[in-house]
């Protein structure tokens, strides 16, 4: 399956599915689109020992500014 993504630098593409969490652990991926609505991926690091990406937060899940 295809999934549109947002890289770092502001520009778009499609990447096939099982490319995306790799995209994501390089710090490539900015954002991507996901059957639930959009997904910004956050600066956070990757727990390196778990393999746990704490990186990701869909933008649904956040609050809005008041």
């Amino acid at each position: 399956m295809l999934i549109v993504v947002q890289y770092t630098d502001e520009t778009y593409d499609m990447v096939i599915d099982y490319h995306l969490d790799e995209l994501i652990h390089e710090g490539k991926i900015a954002g991507f689109s996901s059957a639930s609505g959009w997904v910004k991926v956050e600066s956070a690091p990757v727990n390196r020992e778990t393999g746990a990406c704490s990186r990701v937060a869909r933008l649904d899940d956040r609050t809005p500014d008041s």
